[in-house]
Protein backbone atom coordinates (compact mmCIF):
# COMPACT_ATOMS: atom_id res chain seq x y z
CA UNK A 1 0.00 0.00 0.00
CA UNK A 2 1.60 3.31 -1.01
CA UNK A 3 2.01 5.72 1.69
CA UNK A 4 -0.18 8.76 0.84
CA UNK A 5 -3.00 6.18 1.23
CA UNK A 6 -1.60 4.91 4.69
CA UNK A 7 -1.67 8.47 5.01
CA UNK A 8 -5.02 9.55 4.67
CA UNK A 9 -6.64 6.23 6.36
CA UNK A 10 -4.31 7.14 9.56
CA UNK A 11 -6.07 11.27 9.16
CA UNK A 12 -9.88 9.35 8.65
CA UNK A 13 -9.37 7.54 11.78
CA UNK A 14 -8.12 10.38 13.43
CA UNK A 15 -11.16 12.60 12.24
CA UNK A 16 -13.25 9.78 13.01
CA UNK A 17 -12.15 8.79 16.50
CA UNK A 18 -12.29 12.76 17.29
CA UNK A 19 -15.65 13.10 15.89
CA UNK A 20 -16.55 9.84 18.34
CA UNK A 21 -14.88 11.48 21.49
CA UNK A 22 -16.26 15.43 20.61
CA UNK A 23 -19.87 13.69 20.04
CA UNK A 24 -19.70 10.94 23.64
CA UNK A 25 -18.58 14.02 25.56
CA UNK A 26 -20.86 16.57 24.48
CA UNK A 27 -23.84 13.91 25.41
CA UNK A 28 -21.90 13.39 28.65
CA UNK A 29 -22.02 16.61 29.25
CA UNK A 30 -25.55 17.17 29.17
CA UNK A 31 -26.74 14.11 30.59
CA UNK A 32 -25.17 14.96 33.75
CA UNK A 33 -26.52 18.89 33.45
CA UNK A 34 -29.91 17.54 32.76
CA UNK A 35 -33.33 19.60 33.76
CA UNK A 36 -34.93 16.95 35.64
CA UNK A 37 -37.30 19.02 38.01
CA UNK A 38 -39.59 17.90 41.06
CA UNK A 39 -43.18 16.22 40.86
CA UNK A 40 -44.51 19.03 42.42
CA UNK A 41 -42.91 22.32 42.99
CA UNK A 42 -44.16 25.11 45.20
CA UNK A 43 -43.81 28.42 44.04
CA UNK A 44 -45.12 30.36 47.55
CA UNK A 45 -44.40 29.70 50.88
CA UNK A 46 -47.44 28.07 52.65
CA UNK A 47 -46.42 29.59 56.00
CA UNK A 48 -46.83 33.00 54.47
CA UNK A 49 -50.17 32.36 52.45
CA UNK A 50 -52.78 35.26 52.57
CA UNK A 51 -55.49 34.67 54.69
CA UNK A 52 -58.00 36.83 52.51
CA UNK A 53 -61.24 35.57 50.56
CA UNK A 54 -62.01 37.49 47.81
CA UNK A 55 -65.37 38.65 47.16
CA UNK A 56 -65.52 38.87 43.70
CA UNK A 57 -68.24 37.89 41.15
CA UNK A 58 -66.54 38.34 37.97
CA UNK A 59 -62.81 37.17 36.62
CA UNK A 60 -61.51 38.18 33.25
CA UNK A 61 -58.40 35.98 32.04
CA UNK A 62 -55.73 36.79 29.06
CA UNK A 63 -54.40 33.82 27.58
CA UNK A 64 -51.19 34.07 25.34
CA UNK A 65 -48.05 32.15 23.84
CA UNK A 66 -45.85 35.27 23.33
CA UNK A 67 -43.58 32.79 20.91
CA UNK A 68 -40.57 34.25 23.24
CA UNK A 69 -40.43 37.16 20.87
CA UNK A 70 -39.38 35.75 17.94
CA UNK A 71 -41.62 34.41 15.94
CA UNK A 72 -43.21 37.56 14.61
CA UNK A 73 -45.00 38.39 10.77
CA UNK A 74 -41.56 37.93 8.85
CA UNK A 75 -40.02 34.96 10.97
CA UNK A 76 -40.55 30.84 9.72
CA UNK A 77 -38.51 28.42 11.96
CA UNK A 78 -36.23 25.82 11.49
CA UNK A 79 -38.50 22.63 13.48
CA UNK A 80 -41.80 23.81 11.63
CA UNK A 81 -39.96 23.63 7.96
CA UNK A 82 -38.68 26.51 8.01
CA UNK A 83 -35.10 28.28 7.59
CA UNK A 84 -34.44 30.89 10.35
CA UNK A 85 -33.44 30.15 13.97
CA UNK A 86 -34.32 33.73 15.51
CA UNK A 87 -34.97 37.24 14.40
CA UNK A 88 -32.51 39.70 14.37
CA UNK A 89 -31.72 41.98 17.05
CA UNK A 90 -33.74 44.86 15.74
CA UNK A 91 -36.62 42.43 14.85
CA UNK A 92 -36.60 41.13 18.21
CA UNK A 93 -36.58 44.12 19.45
CA UNK A 94 -39.82 45.06 17.71
CA UNK A 95 -41.69 41.98 18.16
CA UNK A 96 -41.20 42.21 22.23
CA UNK A 97 -42.14 45.73 21.93
CA UNK A 98 -45.41 44.95 20.16
CA UNK A 99 -45.82 42.10 22.81
CA UNK A 100 -45.34 44.10 25.90
CA UNK A 101 -47.39 47.14 24.63
CA UNK A 102 -50.49 44.19 24.06
CA UNK A 103 -50.21 43.09 27.56
CA UNK A 104 -50.42 46.55 28.85
CA UNK A 105 -53.32 47.64 26.58
CA UNK A 106 -54.92 44.47 28.62
CA UNK A 107 -54.29 45.83 32.36
CA UNK A 108 -57.81 45.83 33.81
CA UNK A 109 -57.48 42.26 33.10
CA UNK A 110 -57.01 39.56 36.25
CA UNK A 111 -55.28 36.79 35.19
CA UNK A 112 -52.42 36.54 32.12
CA UNK A 113 -51.60 33.01 31.45
CA UNK A 114 -48.65 33.44 29.22
CA UNK A 115 -46.53 30.82 27.72
CA UNK A 116 -42.86 30.17 25.28
CA UNK A 117 -41.81 33.18 28.29
CA UNK A 118 -37.54 33.12 27.86
CA UNK A 119 -35.32 34.00 30.65
CA UNK A 120 -32.09 33.23 29.64
CA UNK A 121 -31.80 31.80 26.25
CA UNK A 122 -29.65 33.03 23.30
CA UNK A 123 -32.92 33.19 20.38
CA UNK A 124 -34.47 35.80 22.37
CA UNK A 125 -30.50 37.43 23.19
CA UNK A 126 -30.76 36.30 26.73
CA UNK A 127 -33.23 38.84 27.94
CA UNK A 128 -34.97 37.98 31.05
CA UNK A 129 -39.04 38.16 29.80
CA UNK A 130 -40.76 37.33 32.83
CA UNK A 131 -39.03 39.98 34.77
CA UNK A 132 -39.82 42.31 31.72
CA UNK A 133 -43.53 41.62 31.57
CA UNK A 134 -43.22 41.85 35.95
CA UNK A 135 -41.93 45.18 35.82
CA UNK A 136 -44.57 46.22 33.56
CA UNK A 137 -47.69 44.98 35.71
CA UNK A 138 -45.79 45.87 39.10
CA UNK A 139 -49.54 45.53 40.80
CA UNK A 140 -49.53 42.21 40.16
CA UNK A 141 -48.38 38.86 41.70
CA UNK A 142 -46.00 36.94 38.82
CA UNK A 143 -45.47 33.23 39.33
CA UNK A 144 -42.85 31.21 36.48
CA UNK A 145 -42.93 27.84 35.98
CA UNK A 146 -39.58 26.79 34.02
CA UNK A 147 -40.54 24.08 31.16
CA UNK A 148 -37.17 24.26 29.12
CA UNK A 149 -34.04 24.65 30.22
CA UNK A 150 -31.07 23.14 28.23
CA UNK A 151 -27.30 24.46 28.20
CA UNK A 152 -26.85 23.67 24.42
CA UNK A 153 -29.42 23.08 22.01
CA UNK A 154 -26.99 21.65 18.93
CA UNK A 155 -29.69 21.97 15.80
CA UNK A 156 -29.44 22.98 13.87
CA UNK A 157 -25.62 22.40 12.98
CA UNK A 158 -25.32 25.21 10.60
CA UNK A 159 -26.40 27.70 13.48
CA UNK A 160 -27.55 26.21 16.44
CA UNK A 161 -30.44 27.14 19.04
CA UNK A 162 -27.64 27.49 21.72
CA UNK A 163 -28.55 27.83 25.22
CA UNK A 164 -32.61 27.93 26.15
CA UNK A 165 -34.27 28.70 29.60
CA UNK A 166 -38.29 29.62 29.11
CA UNK A 167 -41.04 28.66 30.98
CA UNK A 168 -44.91 29.54 31.44
CA UNK A 169 -46.10 32.56 33.47
CA UNK A 170 -49.42 33.28 35.60
CA UNK A 171 -49.59 37.04 36.56
CA UNK A 172 -52.54 37.72 38.30
CA UNK A 173 -54.07 40.91 40.38
CA UNK A 174 -55.04 38.34 43.26
CA UNK A 175 -52.44 36.98 45.87
CA UNK A 176 -53.00 33.47 45.68
CA UNK A 177 -52.90 30.93 48.53
CA UNK A 178 -50.94 28.46 46.66
CA UNK A 179 -49.15 28.28 43.15
CA UNK A 180 -47.23 25.24 41.95
CA UNK A 181 -45.36 23.89 39.15
CA UNK A 182 -46.95 20.29 38.44
CA UNK A 183 -44.70 18.18 36.08
CA UNK A 184 -46.39 15.95 33.27
CA UNK A 185 -45.52 12.14 33.47
CA UNK A 186 -44.46 12.46 29.87
CA UNK A 187 -41.05 12.87 28.33
CA UNK A 188 -39.04 11.46 24.72
CA UNK A 189 -36.33 8.63 24.51
CA UNK A 190 -32.60 9.48 25.70
CA UNK A 191 -30.55 10.92 24.12
CA UNK A 192 -33.40 13.34 22.34
CA UNK A 193 -34.76 14.09 26.16
CA UNK A 194 -31.81 15.71 26.86
CA UNK A 195 -32.80 18.70 24.60
CA UNK A 196 -36.58 18.82 24.73
CA UNK A 197 -38.80 20.23 26.97
CA UNK A 198 -39.76 18.59 30.68
CA UNK A 199 -43.39 20.16 30.50
CA UNK A 200 -45.51 21.47 33.38
CA UNK A 201 -48.62 23.42 34.04
CA UNK A 202 -48.75 26.11 36.46
CA UNK A 203 -51.74 26.12 39.27
CA UNK A 204 -52.47 28.98 40.79
CA UNK A 205 -55.59 28.42 43.98
CA UNK A 206 -57.68 31.71 45.12
CA UNK A 207 -59.77 31.83 48.10
CA UNK A 208 -63.22 33.35 47.79
CA UNK A 209 -65.49 34.50 50.19
CA UNK A 210 -68.10 31.55 49.30
CA UNK A 211 -65.57 29.35 51.00
CA UNK A 212 -64.73 27.71 47.77
CA UNK A 213 -61.45 28.39 45.62
CA UNK A 214 -61.24 29.74 41.88
CA UNK A 215 -58.48 27.04 40.43
CA UNK A 216 -56.70 28.55 37.37
CA UNK A 217 -54.52 26.63 35.63
CA UNK A 218 -51.74 27.93 32.62
CA UNK A 219 -50.64 24.85 30.62
CA UNK A 220 -48.45 24.27 27.05
CA UNK A 221 -48.84 20.87 25.88
CA UNK A 222 -46.71 19.29 23.44
CA UNK A 223 -45.83 19.99 20.02
CA UNK A 224 -43.53 18.23 17.99
CA UNK A 225 -44.89 14.63 18.65
CA UNK A 226 -46.79 11.96 17.56
CA UNK A 227 -49.83 12.67 19.75
CA UNK A 228 -49.28 10.15 22.36
CA UNK A 229 -47.82 13.06 24.96
CA UNK A 230 -50.43 15.11 24.42
CA UNK A 231 -52.67 12.82 25.50
CA UNK A 232 -50.66 11.70 28.42
CA UNK A 233 -50.81 15.21 29.48
CA UNK A 234 -54.18 16.16 28.92
CA UNK A 235 -55.07 13.33 31.32
CA UNK A 236 -53.12 14.73 33.50
CA UNK A 237 -54.82 17.86 33.76
CA UNK A 238 -57.95 16.93 33.56
CA UNK A 239 -57.56 14.02 36.89
CA UNK A 240 -56.65 16.97 38.86
CA UNK A 241 -59.49 19.80 37.28
CA UNK A 242 -62.34 16.97 37.88
CA UNK A 243 -60.57 16.54 41.54
CA UNK A 244 -60.75 20.29 42.07
CA UNK A 245 -64.57 20.36 40.88
CA UNK A 246 -65.69 17.73 42.98
CA UNK A 247 -64.38 20.02 45.88
CA UNK A 248 -66.80 22.20 44.76
CA UNK A 249 -64.35 24.60 43.71
CA UNK A 250 -64.34 26.49 40.33
CA UNK A 251 -61.86 25.66 37.74
CA UNK A 252 -60.41 27.94 34.73
CA UNK A 253 -58.10 26.19 32.73
CA UNK A 254 -56.17 27.90 29.92
CA UNK A 255 -53.49 27.91 27.47
CA UNK A 256 -51.71 26.26 24.57
CA UNK A 257 -53.02 23.32 24.31
CA UNK A 258 -51.32 22.12 21.00
CA UNK A 259 -54.78 19.88 20.07
CA UNK A 260 -58.29 21.69 18.31
CA UNK A 261 -61.46 22.06 20.91
CA UNK A 262 -64.14 19.65 20.31
CA UNK A 263 -66.07 21.23 17.68
CA UNK A 264 -63.28 23.27 15.64
CA UNK A 265 -64.19 22.34 11.53
CA UNK A 266 -61.69 23.64 9.50
CA UNK A 267 -64.21 23.07 6.53
CA UNK A 268 -66.15 26.30 7.81
CA UNK A 269 -63.43 29.03 6.79
CA UNK A 270 -65.59 32.11 5.69
CA UNK A 271 -62.91 34.49 5.81
CA UNK A 272 -60.36 32.53 4.20
CA UNK A 273 -57.99 31.60 7.56
CA UNK A 274 -56.44 28.47 5.63
CA UNK A 275 -57.82 27.03 8.64
CA UNK A 276 -55.96 22.53 9.29
CA UNK A 277 -56.18 20.54 12.03
CA UNK A 278 -54.08 19.32 14.69
CA UNK A 279 -54.49 15.61 15.17
CA UNK A 280 -54.98 13.82 17.42
CA UNK A 281 -58.07 16.23 17.73
CA UNK A 282 -59.29 16.77 21.55
CA UNK A 283 -63.25 15.29 21.67
CA UNK A 284 -66.68 16.08 23.95
CA UNK A 285 -65.62 12.60 25.13
CA UNK A 286 -62.17 13.65 26.84
CA UNK A 287 -64.30 15.81 29.98
CA UNK A 288 -67.62 15.24 31.13
CA UNK A 289 -70.13 16.75 29.11
CA UNK A 290 -71.19 19.85 31.33
CA UNK A 291 -68.03 21.09 31.18
CA UNK A 292 -67.41 24.06 28.82
CA UNK A 293 -64.89 24.34 25.81
CA UNK A 294 -64.34 28.27 25.38
CA UNK A 295 -62.93 29.32 22.33
CA UNK A 296 -63.66 32.21 19.42
CA UNK A 297 -64.59 30.43 16.50
CA UNK A 298 -64.50 33.65 14.39
CA UNK A 299 -60.58 33.84 14.51
CA UNK A 300 -57.26 31.47 14.26
CA UNK A 301 -54.98 31.22 17.48
CA UNK A 302 -51.73 30.17 15.86
CA UNK A 303 -50.49 29.95 12.00
CA UNK A 304 -47.63 27.28 10.70
CA UNK A 305 -44.42 28.72 10.73
CA UNK A 306 -42.91 26.99 7.75
CA UNK A 307 -42.88 30.35 6.22
CA UNK A 308 -43.19 34.45 6.77
CA UNK A 309 -47.06 34.80 7.56
CA UNK A 310 -49.19 36.07 4.56
CA UNK A 311 -53.23 35.28 5.11
CA UNK A 312 -54.51 32.54 3.19
CA UNK A 313 -50.44 31.05 2.70
CA UNK A 314 -50.20 29.57 5.71
CA UNK A 315 -52.35 27.70 7.34
CA UNK A 316 -53.92 28.31 10.43
CA UNK A 317 -55.58 26.48 13.45
CA UNK A 318 -57.23 26.89 16.74
CA UNK A 319 -55.68 25.45 19.84
CA UNK A 320 -55.25 28.21 22.08
CA UNK A 321 -58.31 28.39 24.53
CA UNK A 322 -59.97 27.64 28.13
CA UNK A 323 -61.54 25.03 29.26
CA UNK A 324 -64.28 25.87 32.78
CA UNK A 325 -65.97 23.65 34.94
CA UNK A 326 -69.81 23.11 34.84
CA UNK A 327 -70.24 25.40 38.11
CA UNK A 328 -69.27 28.59 35.92
CA UNK A 329 -70.96 31.00 33.55
CA UNK A 330 -68.75 32.05 30.27
CA UNK A 331 -69.61 35.99 29.80
CA UNK A 332 -67.52 36.21 26.41
CA UNK A 333 -64.56 35.07 24.86
CA UNK A 334 -62.84 36.66 22.04
CA UNK A 335 -59.13 36.06 20.55
CA UNK A 336 -57.53 39.77 19.32
CA UNK A 337 -57.05 39.54 15.75
CA UNK A 338 -53.41 40.61 15.56
CA UNK A 339 -52.47 39.32 12.06
CA UNK A 340 -49.42 37.45 13.79
CA UNK A 341 -47.67 40.28 14.00
CA UNK A 342 -45.78 39.91 17.06
CA UNK A 343 -46.25 36.10 17.62
CA UNK A 344 -47.50 32.77 15.94
CA UNK A 345 -49.96 32.86 18.22
CA UNK A 346 -52.57 35.18 19.18
CA UNK A 347 -53.86 36.14 22.47
CA UNK A 348 -57.04 34.95 24.07
CA UNK A 349 -59.70 37.12 26.63
CA UNK A 350 -62.17 35.47 28.46
CA UNK A 351 -64.63 37.06 30.95
CA UNK A 352 -66.85 34.89 33.23
CA UNK A 353 -68.89 34.69 36.36
CA UNK A 354 -68.80 32.93 39.20
CA UNK A 355 -73.05 32.36 40.63
CA UNK A 356 -73.49 32.72 44.32
CA UNK A 357 -73.22 29.49 46.02
CA UNK A 358 -73.09 27.64 49.59
CA UNK A 359 -69.84 25.79 50.51
CA UNK A 360 -69.85 22.68 49.15
CA UNK A 361 -70.09 19.66 52.14
CA UNK A 362 -66.98 18.30 50.22
CA UNK A 363 -63.38 18.96 51.02
CA UNK A 364 -63.11 22.59 49.45
CA UNK A 365 -59.31 23.80 50.39
CA UNK A 366 -56.67 23.02 47.81
CA UNK A 367 -54.52 20.18 47.99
Amino acid sequence: MPNWIKIILVIVIIIFGLSILITGGFLIHAHFNEFKPEKTTLLTNPETAPDRNYDRKHFTFLSWNIGYGGLGKEMDFFYDGGKQVRPGLNQFKEYTRGIYQTIASYQSTDFYLLQEVDINSKRSYYNNESKNIQDLLPEYYSFFATNYKVPFVPKPLSKPLGRVESGIQTLSKLNPQIAKRRYFPSSYSWPYRLFMLKRAYLKTVYKLKTGNHLIVYNTHNSAFDDGSLRQIEFKTIRNDMLNEYMRGNYVVAGGDWNQNPPGFYPQKDPLNYNLTSVKPKLTKKDLPQDWQWVWDKNTPTNRSNNRPYEKGKNTTTIIDYFIVSPNVKVDTVKTHEMNFQYSDHQPVFMRISIPEGKKDTLKSSPE
